[in-house]
């Protein structure tokens, strides 16, 4: 090992350099292309988790979450939630700046919003979507991890619950997007796809839960419902508090 001031050859574990006098760092022993390598490395990895979860989904939706449940990521998880509660965000203002134009009222009110949000700028209107879906995991996450475990006796690491809730709302934001999509055609279209969508998440939901905190299939009902519930709650303080 070399010292960086003078070049003098020092000791492995030297604190300082006995020519110069100049201390070692504890990072000095770190190559910089290794640290950038490291770096380059686990956000390849946070990508390839993410590409494998949304594939997996697609191929199949309700089952993949006991997978899931069993195989939970842990920093993924979050690279996740994050990705979808952005692409939530980008959907809200395709819907609302660009259907807009095309579709009605009754269908703006049919998919959540009040028309307060129409004259919204880009920026709040993001910023409040992707808070929103976040929030909704976070509620939904509290409904499974503490309910299951306190009420029903479930077991489970916090990590696989969190995993279960993020990948449970995939076919819903997919059905939604592509809801919209179909209301350039008609709003019929877009309903049936939506329900689709909800029946989806909802299966998806209880086996994840059954999965995830190791509970019977009567308690799983419950606890799914009692999940929807404090989700159902949370949606209209937070449109309470926004609108």
């Amino acid at each position: 090992m070399e010292c960086k001031n003078c070049g003098q050859e020092m000791e492995e574990g030297a604190s300082f350099c006995v020519k110069c006098g100049n201390p070692v760092g504890q990072n000095d022993n770190l190559a910089e292309p290794q640290l950038k390598e490291f770096d380059s490395e686990k956000v390849k990895n946070y990508f390839d988790d993410v590409m494998k979860i949304l594939f997996n989904v697609f191929a199949a939706p309700i089952n993949t979450n006991q997978v899931v449940a069993k195989n939970p990521l842990r920093e993924g998880s979050f690279v996740l939630a994050v990705l979808l509660a952005i692409i939530y965000g980008l959907s809200n203002l395709w819907l609302v700046k660009i259907v807009v134009a095309k579709v009605s009222y009754y269908t703006l009110a049919f998919f959540g919003y009040y028309p307060g949000f129409l004259g919204a700028d880009y920026a709040p209107l993001f910023a409040y979507s992707v808070l929103f879906y976040l929030l909704v995991l976070a509620g939904l996450f509290v409904g499974v991890y503490f309910v299951g475990k306190s009420i029903f006796k479930g077991e489970g690491t916090g990590y696989s619950v969190w995993n279960i809730v993020v990948v449970a709302t995939i076919p819903y934001l997919a059905s939604r997007l592509l809801a919209i999509l179909l209301s350039y055609i008609t709003i019929y279209l877009s309903i049936i796809v939506l329900l689709a969508g909800l029946i989806v998440f909802i299966l998806a939901f209880y086996n994840g839960i059954i999965a995830s905190i190791d509970i019977n299939t009567d308690n799983g009902v419950y606890a799914t419902a009692t999940a929807i519930t404090i989700l159902y709650l949370i949606i209209i303080l937070l449109m309470a508090i926004i609108l």
